[in-house]
């Protein structure tokens, strides 16, 4: 976990290293704590333990897809509350309609400009952390 200790922390859950990496070194320059998770159960089991302030998700990951872990968690008592993202590169309005109805709280799509994420993030936990680095 990279950050500042007292900063929220973010778990995105995505099967995508590359992806995973770069919104982490973003989300971690921007005084967010990140965790990482690669598929489904992973992200359950560390979204239950953990317990984040926010989770991000892919609706493509491995072990049950994104729609049936927003399902998972917002059935369940310790993680029904923390607010969920989807990152995905699915246009679907379909795949939206379903994200919402499982109890998904903000959809986003790829490519997804960091500091669009680091937004987003900042309105649903109600948290400003620094500005992220410029990008060269």
């Amino acid at each position: 976990m990279i950050g500042v200790p007292s900063a929220p922390l973010v778990l995105i859950i995505e099967d995508d290293e590359d992806s995973r990496q770069m919104y982490d070194v973003y989300l971690s320059a921007s005084n967010l704590r990140v965790e990482q998770a690669t598929d489904g159960d992973d992200g359950f089991s560390k979204a239950h333990y953990l317990r984040p302030a926010v989770i991000v998700t892919d609706l493509g990951i491995s072990n049950g897809g994104g729609i049936e872990l927003i399902s998972r968690l917002k059935q369940n008592d310790r993680t029904r509350a923390i607010p969920i993202v989807v990152l995905t590169g699915t246009a679907r309005e379909e795949d939206r309609r379903r994200a919402t109805a499982a109890g998904c709280d903000s959809f986003l799509m790829k490519p997804c400009a960091p500091e669009q994420l680091v937004n987003e993030l900042e309105r649903l936990i109600g948290y400003q952390g620094a500005p992220a680095p410029e990008s060269t």
